[in-house]
């Protein structure tokens, strides 16, 4: 039979894939907006999708060999709970946009679950999706801001380059103390992610090499930069995991524990101290290209603020404007002087997304692993 020599998902879903892919990213850059009804679109078909194909193989003889069994449904609807979980987290810490967050769930709930085959997450295999959108980006900007340097190497700007140097020196010495606070909570939640590891491993071995360890840190680095902010207590807390921890695996491992913990030690001071100087050269970057002065009076809901206020914490610097805070802000500026605020420029971030979908179905892993398969 035809149906036995194809693989159906992907006969039914990478067409859609690529169909919602294209349309959105093309609305998302030319307006700026990703519109509900090619979410609600993807969602509804691929629902209508798996329901057929798994009422045909399990009740009939049409499809011949194709079996979509309940097990890969249910791996299907854990993946893509996680990912709108994942996705809900990053809006609310705004690293994305609401419609950005729903495409990722809607492409990862549309992708076979074959594509993330060579990954090591099985526990959330979108989780490679999400590396495969931020990795180009990141190469992107790196590659910008490495030019963007070399170029006032060539043609300096001494004025601004002297304000921005005077700038960095007073901010480094806190950033440095604050990476400090924030490596040891990082330590201490990394030994008890390792832990919980070990306890899964014991009856689902998969797990140790799940990538539970990467991700919990990825997902616990912002929440708990704001944890160290307000509790002073969580650096002691964190210390007496890390001694209690290093004790009692001397005593039950002996030197083997040490090495095992300088080793995560070393990486993680490798992680950090790559983050800062990182985070230094891209800032400076940012500042200088990403960011325009916008009008009072051509301020609109959905622009990102890019300057501190008292409207908006340190934790909310960078909030879209809606429509209830526009007005106050105006009125704020006006009262201070000011003809105009700084915002970030927009960002078409749905082609990033459909860029990292794409590398996925090539790749079938992710990129970041490429990379060190490659170093």
């Amino acid at each position: 039979m035809l149906f036995s020599r194809i693989d159906l998902l992907d006969f039914f879903l990478l067409p859609i894939v690529f169909f919602v892919g294209i349309v959105i990213s093309r609305e998302d850059f030319l307006t700026g907006k990703i519109r509900n009804k090619w979410i609600i679109f993807g969602l509804i078909y691929g629902i209508a999708i798996f329901t057929m194909l798994y009422l045909l193989s399990r009740f009939t003889d049409l499809l011949g060999s194709f079996n979509l069994t309940s097990v890969y449904l249910a791996r299907v609807n854990y993946n893509s709970i996680l990912a709108l979980a994942l996705g809900f987290w990053l809006w609310k810490i705004k690293l994305l946009s609401a419609g950005d967050a729903k495409l990722f769930f809607l492409f990862s709930f549309l992708l076979p679950l074959k594509y993330y085959w060579a990954s090591y997450f099985p526990l959330f295999p979108s989780f490679v999706l999400a590396i495969n959108i931020l990795m180009p980006i990141f190469i992107f900007i790196l590659l910008q801001t490495t030019i963007y340097w070399l170029k006032r190497l060539i043609r300096p700007e001494s004025s601004m380059d002297e304000v921005l140097a005077q700038k960095v020196k007073k901010s480094i010495w806190p950033e440095i103390i604050n990476l400090i606070k924030l490596l040891v909570v990082i330590l201490a939640a990394s030994i008890l992610i390792q832990r919980i590891t070990g306890y899964i491993a014991s009856f689902w071995p998969s797990a140790q090499d799940s990538g539970l360890l990467l991700i919990g840190i990825f997902l616990l680095f912002r929440p708990l930069q704001q944890l160290i902010k307000k509790y002073r207590e969580v650096i002691y807390l964190s210390l007496v995991i890390i001694s209690s921890s290093l004790v009692y695996g001397y005593m039950t491992g002996g030197v083997n524990t040490l090495s095992i913990f300088w080793l995560l030690f070393s990486r993680l001071i490798l992680f950090f101290l790559g983050y800062f100087l990182l985070n230094k050269f891209l800032q400076s970057y940012l500042s200088k290209t990403s960011v325009i002065t916008v009008h009072l009076n051509d301020l609109k809901p959905g622009m990102r603020l890019a300057e501190k206020n008292k409207f908006f914490d340190e934790k909310n610097s960078q909030s879209e404007l809606d429509q209830e805070n526009l007005g106050v802000i105006k009125n704020w500026a006006e009262k201070e002087g000011k003809t105009g605020l700084r915002v970030y420029r927009k960002q078409s971030f749905a082609v990033w997304i459909f860029l990292g979908v794409i590398i996925t179905i090539v790749l079938q892993k992710s990129l970041l692993s490429v990379i060190i398969d490659l170093w």
